[in-house]
């Protein structure tokens, strides 16, 4: 079971990048796969959007992780 925790929002995009580039995925790949444009997938990345729910089921379900854990204080 493959779980992402989280402290800071924020964050979600570079480390989302980092799992992309462990699976030698290329963005323009992700971004198709995931039926959004590359642009977007790059914003998101670099924390430039806040990616939405429909975004994190379908990285998720893309990434193979099996759940997200968000602690904010």
């Amino acid at each position: 079971m493959k779980i992402l925790e989280l402290s800071n929002p924020k964050t979600i995009g570079p480390i989302l990048k980092s799992i992309r580039l462990e699976k030698n995925i290329n963005q323009a790949d992700a971004a198709r796969d995931m039926n959004m444009l590359p642009e977007t997938l790059s914003r998101i990345e670099r924390g430039i959007k806040a990616p939405s729910f429909i975004f994190m089921f379908k990285a998720m379900k893309y990434y193979g992780i099996d759940e997200v854990r968000l602690e904010i204080y």
